[in-house]
């Protein structure tokens, strides 16, 4: 990544986008915010969780860099060593990471697929949510052993599902290898450890399903989609398809049998629904 100080507030805009994007995205997938601080009452994601001023104050820290003026030919040619170094605005990638919760949940007030959606019942009688970290990779491009370092961290803090943001394109064989990682199932108990998506910053400068054109998406929960499929007689696999790297699916982190609906309007036929089953 380019530390040149004549790029330190494109790269600051550049990540304020995503971080306007990610806040909306775990808003959307129905979590709670829970770190950083500063979000912790954001709930609508049609807004700006901050402003580009809030942003800078909060995230955005000084960082020496060494550069020679001219360039290290020219430093060298003046028998400098090295020149001063430059102190340049970065984005304190580590403050801006996420920490999500799903509302909590009383066990009374829901059906076996609720609770099945959110975890298993404590015993103060409360349903334990399920929790998200969003991590911003330091690395320029990430790495199978940088991510299970970010895993291992996820994990101290019971989180179910982890989204790592990385600043360059994401290898095929680093995905391929972390997919196989992601929701491995636990030896004693059959319970997936942990669920790993990979998205790019370069995808999540501008939140596209805040498009006009992009129609409104609504994920269907499993008791959701249990009344939806016994209402019309239908089986999932009747459904029609949309598969789990479209990038409406990575948006709401959808997996394989999830069923989505989406809202459509056109002037001869009004407001009318369609499901799509995710593959």
């Amino acid at each position: 990544m380019s530390r040149d100080p004549s790029h330190a507030d494109l790269r600051i805009a550049k990540m304020y986008r995503v971080f306007c994007t990610v806040a909306q995205m775990v808003v959307d997938r129905g979590y709670l915010i829970r770190r950083p601080e500063a979000l912790k009452n954001f709930n609508d994601s049609s807004e700006a969780p901050m402003t580009f001023s809030e942003f800078k104050r909060a995230f955005v820290k000084l960082n020496e860099v060494e550069k020679a003026p001219g360039g290290a030919e020219e430093a060298a040619a003046s028998g400098n060593a090295a020149a001063p170094p430059v102190v340049v605005e970065e984005v304190d990638r580590d403050a801006i990471r996420f920490h999500c919760k799903k509302p909590i949940i009383t066990v009374e007030h829901t059906t076996t697929a609720e609770v099945e959606d959110a975890g298993r019942p404590s015993s103060s009688g409360e349903q334990s949510s399920a929790g998200v970290m969003v991590f911003f990779s330091q690395e320029d491009h990430v790495t199978v052993n940088g991510v299970l370092q970010l895993r291992h961290s996820a994990m101290k803090k019971k989180a179910t599902s982890m989204i790592v943001i990385c600043q360059g394109k994401v290898f095929p064989s680093v995905k391929r290898d972390l997919e196989e990682i992601s929701g491995r199932l636990s030896a004693e108990t059959g319970e997936a450890l942990m669920h790993i998506q990979l998205l790019e910053e370069d995808d999540l400068v501008f939140n596209f399903t805040h498009h006009e054109t992009v129609p409104k998406h609504f994920p269907l929960t499993t008791d959701e989609s249990d009344v939806f499929l016994k209402e019309k007689g239908l089986k999932v696999a009747q459904l029609p398809r949309m598969k789990k790297d479209d990038p409406i699916a990575l948006y709401f982190g959808l997996q394989r049998g999830c069923i989505v609906r989406i809202e459509r309007e056109t002037e001869l036929c009004g407001v009318y629904d369609m499901y799509r089953q995710i593959i």
